[in-house]
């Protein structure tokens, strides 16, 4: 009978590990989930940390929210369709970059270059592009057409 309780008491150990192990998991997943983009098929609500410098885009992207990027150079790029909500971008060039179909919403864009980007039927909607404390706004010389424009200063 010993043996029936030594194999019950072991049971009772793994099933704990595995709901450590379980617990431990979730903990990590939301962690790593803070820097992902959303893709069509899930959607991700991101929690901003430091500015980040770089983003890569795969095909499948299509909404970024909620995080903030510095020094972003997509000079000549091509990125289309994206969605950019509740983001902060500032610093960055985008200049001669293909963005046709580009949304922002409630974003704030600050001193960076759009000049000569493409960005036919773009919307940006609740947008702030003009920084009061430092003085600095966007140039968007020579810009292809934007569908709609809602701006804050």
């Amino acid at each position: 009978m010993s043996t029936k309780v030594d194999a019950d008491q072991r049971i009772a150990q793994v099933l704990e590990k595995i709901k450590n192990s379980i617990e431990q998991r979730s903990q990590l997943k939301v962690k790593s989930n803070k820097r992902s983009v959303a893709n069509s098929d899930i959607q991700t609500i991101v929690i901003p940390e430091a500015p980040e410098e770089s983003l890569d885009i795969f095909p499948k992207d299509t909404l970024i929210m909620d995080r903030k990027f510095i020094n972003l150079d997509w000079s000549n790029k091509i990125h289309q369709g994206l969605t950019f909500k509740k983001c902060t971008i500032s610093n960055s060039n985008f200049s001669g970059a293909n963005l046709d179909g580009l949304r922002l919403e409630c974003c704030n864009i600050f001193n960076s270059n759009f000049e000569k980007a493409s960005i036919q039927d773009g919307i940006f909607e609740d947008c702030i592009f003009y920084e009061k404390q430092n003085q600095q706004g966007c140039n968007f010389r020579i810009c292809a057409k934007i569908t709609y424009l809602s701006y804050q200063f």
